[in-house]
């Protein structure tokens, strides 16, 4: 570590900051590295996330002062393609979530306010993938007649916290043509699939 706005030879610097204060910065070199399941911020209040406090001392201190704020390290979930028409698979990912899982279920619902115990259409899940080591988290839907409401993708992991996309998925109407060549005169039946009742065609 150095005394100066330098990382030092261990990616640690030291630099003054207001009246008494000093600013310590550590960079990538210094071999810190997040946790890899998601966290709140730590709150004094909150005895459960005690071990996930900062705290610092120097060789004059008897005893370490503790960090007024914590940075939460926050999970994500996302799904491409955005939109697709039944029969396309929607591919989901995600990561903070805790590790392992062989079987997490992924269910759609129309908000991201309250975790779902049911998958659109009415079913138990509409897809499932797995979790890794590192609580990277990969999953699959195939769309079909039950997932046309779309909705917000929620996944469930092995210990029951919810984690959900921060955008819905959108399920497109589709219209297949039973052919794909036909004679002149002749007639071609298309199938139209996921079209608002309402709609006039």
């Amino acid at each position: 570590m150095d005394d100066t706005a330098g990382n030092g030879d261990q990616g640690i610097g030291a630099s003054t900051g207001t009246g008494a204060d000093f600013v310590i910065t550590f960079t990538q070199a210094a071999g810190i590295v997040n946790p890899n399941v998601a966290q709140s911020a730590y709150v004094a209040a909150d005895t459960k996330v005690a071990k996930k406090t900062l705290t610092v001392k120097t060789s004059t201190d008897t005893t370490a002062t503790t960090a007024a704020s914590q940075t939460a390290i926050t999970s994500f979930t996302k799904f491409t393609p955005s939109t697709a028409a039944r029969g396309a698979t929607v591919t989901v990912t995600g990561g903070g979530y805790a590790a392992t899982c062989d079987d997490c279920k992924i269910r759609l619902n129309p908000q991201n306010a309250s975790a779902p115990t049911t998958g659109a259409g009415g079913v138990a899940y509409n897809g499932s993938g797995t979790i890794d080591s590192t609580g990277v988290f990969e999953g699959t839907i195939v769309l079909g007649s039950g997932t046309k409401a779309g909705g917000y993708v929620w996944v469930t992991d092995k210990v029951g916290d919810d984690f959900v996309s921060t955008t819905a998925f959108v399920q497109k109407a589709s219209a297949t043509p039973r052919s794909t060549t036909a004679k002149p005169g002749a007639t071609v039946t298309v199938d139209l699939l996921d079209y608002n009742t309402s709609s006039t065609l």
